[in-house]
């Protein structure tokens, strides 16, 4: 394992415990609810809720969320991962809010394997509202810990391995995970200038 890798994934670990040491002054474990009221351990910025399912403010439109629980089996890449429920069909599931890098582009590969250190071959919950046009389901990731229960995307941003893909409902300690990463230069920002995966994606596009 690479220094870079090794740096990102002490990142992850300090994610995933509640006595982590700070890696940025304005970072701190703090514990945050998801909606419905569940309340899981994990990394905060007395931010909440961390992810709000709830924050539709019109409930006629706002999604039903589903959730399903599994085995990760694969890894395709730092945002991306395919699940087999109990005695269901594995399904695709793209870790929503978050872009990691290509796995062509710089930090790519190690972005896939910090993944990989956190979930593969582990059970998880995966809630999610929608899928895209060719199935694959985009939801927030949760894995159990002897510390209590983790947000999988939150830890990858958190741990300089992917972007915070934001949108139009805010996800203050997803934003805010990206910008401690960012003030630390860990992961993907300790290199200069790193390249959004839209800008490297369209970029690719322009030159084929």
């Amino acid at each position: 394992m690479n220094a870079r890798l090794q740096i990102a994934t002490a990142a992850a670990l300090v994610a995933f415990s509640v006595q982590a040491v700070t890696i940025h002054r304005s970072f701190r474990p703090a514990r945050y609810g998801v909606g419905g009221g569940v309340s899981v351990v994990g990394p905060g910025f007395d931010t909440k809720p961390s992810v709000n399912f709830d924050a539709a403010p019109d409930p006629a439109t706002r999604p039903k969320i589903k959730t399903f629980t599994g085995k990760v089996t694969q890894i395709i890449d730092g945002d991306t991962i395919m699940v087999t429920p109990n005695g269901g069909a594995k399904k695709k599931v793209v870790l929503d809010r978050i872009d990691a890098p290509e796995i062509d582009q710089p930090w790519g590969e190690e972005s896939k394997k910090l993944l990989s250190n956190l979930v593969l071959n582990k059970k998880v919950e995966v809630k999610y509202a929608e899928r895209d046009s060719k199935g694959a389901t985009f939801g927030v990731v949760y894995v159990k810990t002897p510390k209590g229960v983790v947000d999988v995307n939150l830890s990858m941003i958190l741990s300089g391995a992917a972007w915070y893909g934001g949108n139009a409902d805010d996800i203050p300690a997803y934003r805010n995970a990206e910008t401690s990463a960012r003030n630390a230069k860990i992961g993907l920002w300790a290199g200069e200038n790193p390249v959004k995966p839209a800008d490297w994606r369209k970029a690719r596009k322009m030159n084929m």
